[in-house]
C-alpha cells in the first residue's frame, strides 16, 4: 500500500489525482528524497498555504471555456514524443485541502492540472526558469534587507519555506511586474502552466483576431509614420547632391 493510499484511508484524508509533466515530476520527486521530504504531505501543505494566494492573485479573473482548453492543449504538448504523455499520480491531501483547491478552480474557470504543476514547478525553481521569467536566482530586492527572519539552518529554512513556500519568488514577482505567481503572463513555451489567460492570446478567438487587427493597424500607421520622417531627410539628401 502506498502512501497516498494509505493516508487517503484516514477519515481527514482524501486522494486528489492529477497529471503531471514527467520531467517535472521525476526531478521533483529525486529532490524531496534527497531532502527526506514526504510528497503527500508536503504537497497538502503547501497547496494549502497557496490558496490565499491564488485567490489574491487572480481576484476578478476568469478563464473562458477557450481560454481553459488552450491551457490543458498546451499542458499536453510540452516536450513532445520524448517525455511521454502526462503521469498520473494520487496525492493524498487533506478534505480541507481538496475542498478550497475545487472551490478556486470553479472560480476561476482554471485547469486544475495546468495550476498543480505550476506550483510543482516553482517549488523546483530552477535556474532555466528564473532565466525564462527574468527572476532572481538569489534572495534580494527592498523588501529583503537584512534577510531578517531567514534562518542559517538548512533545515529550519526547510521549515520556514514550509510556511510561506514562494515568499521571495512572490515578492520578487511583484517587484519586477506588479504582479503574483498566479496571474504572471507566462511565454509561449510555459503556456501549459498558465493559470488565466486572456481570450486575446488564444488562437482562433474573436479577441485574438481583433487584437491581431490592431497589431496590424499600429504596425501600419508606425509604417506610415517612419515613412514621413524619412522623406524629408531624403529630399535634403538628394539636394545636398544636386
Amino acid at each position: 500500500m502506498n502512501d497516498a493510499t494509505e493516508a487517503a484511508q484516514l477519515p481527514e484524508f482524501t486522494k486528489l489525482s492529477a497529471k503531471i509533466y514527467p520531467p517535472v515530476l521525476w526531478a521533483f520527486d529525486r529532490q524531496l528524497t534527497s531532502a527526506l521530504l514526504r510528497r503527500d504531505a508536503f504537497m497538502d501543505r503547501v497547496i494549502g498555504l497557496e490558496i490565499q494566494n491564488i485567490k489574491a492573485d487572480l481576484a476578478g479573473k476568469r478563464n473562458s471555456d477557450a481560454a481553459r482548453r488552450h491551457i490543458s492543449r498546451c499542458l499536453n504538448m510540452l516536450g513532445g514524443a520524448k517525455t511521454g504523455p502526462l503521469h498520473p499520480v494520487s496525492i493524498a491531501v487533506r478534505k480541507t485541502t481538496a475542498a478550497a483547491l475545487r472551490q478556486v478552480v470553479d472560480e476561476h474557470n482554471l485547469c486544475r492540472d495546468g495550476l498543480i504543476n505550476w506550483i510543482i514547478v516553482l517549488l523546483r525553481s530552477t535556474d532555466a526558469l528564473l532565466d525564462a521569467l527574468d527572476l532572481p536566482k538569489e534572495v534580494s530586492g527592498r523588501w529583503a534587507s537584512g534577510l531578517e527572519g531567514v534562518p542559517t539552518s538548512p533545515l529550519g529554512m526547510i521549515e520556514a519555506a514550509q510556511w510561506d513556500p514562494f515568499f521571495y519568488l512572490r515578492e520578487s514577482c511583484r517587484e519586477r511586474y506588479g504582479c503574483g505567481l498566479y496571474d504572471l503572463p507566462l511565454r509561449p513555451h510555459l503556456l501549459g502552466f498558465q493559470c488565466v489567460l486572456e481570450d486575446d492570446r488564444v488562437p482562433n478567438t474573436e479577441a485574438s483576431k481583433q487584437r491581431e487587427a490592431r497589431d496590424a493597424e499600429m504596425f501600419a500607421l508606425l509604417s506610415d509614420f517612419e515613412d514621413a520622417v524619412r522623406a524629408p531627410e531624403a529630399e535634403a539628401s538628394g539636394a545636398d547632391r544636386g
